[in-house]
C-alpha cells in the first residue's frame, strides 16, 4: 500500500489518519495497558529505570549509551563484543538490584572494548597496562574456559571492581563478591585504580 507514497504523502496520511494528541502520563499509562495489557505497562517502566542508569554511566564513562535488552539467556547478562548490545537475563526483570548490577558490569566491559579502540586518548580510570591487559583478554575465547579462569582475567576483575565502586558510591549499596578472597583482590583494585 505505501510503496508508492512518498515521504510527504506518508507524512500526510499518518497526520490524517493518526492525529497527534496531547496526553497526560496517567492517559498514557491507560492506552498502554488497553492495547498491551498491565504485565507489559509494569515491564516498561522497571527498564525505564535500568536505561536511566544505562545513560548515567555513559554519561560518567564518556561513551555513547549502548543498547540493553532483557531476554532468555542462560548466563546472568552478556555484553555482545560484535554487536555492541548488552542483554540481561529475563529472570532479572523487575530485580533492581541484580538488573543494576548486571548492567553496570556489561557497561564496564563495553568501555573496556571502547579504551581498547581510543587508547591513544586521556581515558577515565584506564591506565594502558590496564588496556592493554584487556586488549589480551578480548581476544581470548571466553567460552572455552572454566569459570575460575575466566575470573581472573583482567577485564572480569575490571568489571566486577566497577561494579562494587559504583553500587557504594552511587547508591550506598555495599555489593560483596561470594568468594571472599577475590571481594578482597577487588576492594585492592578499588583503592588502586578508582580512588
Amino acid at each position: 500500500m505505501f510503496e508508492d507514497f512518498s515521504d510527504e504523502d506518508l507524512r500526510k496520511w499518518i497526520k490524517n489518519n493518526y492525529p497527534y494528541e496531547e496526553m497526560t502520563e496517567e492517559e498514557i499509562d491507560q492506552k498502554i495497558m488497553e492495547n498491551f495489557g498491565p504485565e507489559k505497562l509494569k515491564e516498561m517502566e522497571f527498564t525505564l529505570k535500568i536505561d536511566n542508569l544505562n545513560f548515567k554511566l555513559a554519561d560518567y564513562l564518556e561513551i555513547e549509551v549502548i543498547p540493553m535488552f532483557f531476554e532468555s539467556i542462560p548466563e546472568d547478562a552478556r555484553f555482545y563484543d560484535k554487536e555492541d548490545y548488552i542483554g540481561i537475563s529475563n529472570k532479572f526483570m523487575f530485580d533492581e538490584i541484580e538488573s543494576m548490577k548486571c548492567l553496570i558490569h556489561e557497561v564496564r566491559h563495553y568501555y573496556q572494548k571502547y579504551c581498547i579502540s581510543h587508547k591513544t586518548e586521556k581515558l577515565k580510570f584506564a591506565p594502558i597496562n590496564l588496556i592493554e591487559e584487556w586488549e589480551k583478554d578480548f581476544k581470548k575465547n571466553q567460552q572455552l574456559m572454566e569459570l575460575s579462569e575466566q575470573m581472573c582475567l583482567a577485564t572480569e576483575i575490571d568489571a566486577y571492581a566497577f561494579t562494587k565502586y559504583i553500587l557504594k558510591e552511587w547508591f550506598n549499596y555495599e555489593y560483596h563478591h561470594n568468594d571472599l578472597a577475590y571481594d578482597t583482590v577487588l576492594a585492592l583494585y578499588i583503592s588502586k585504580y578508582y580512588k
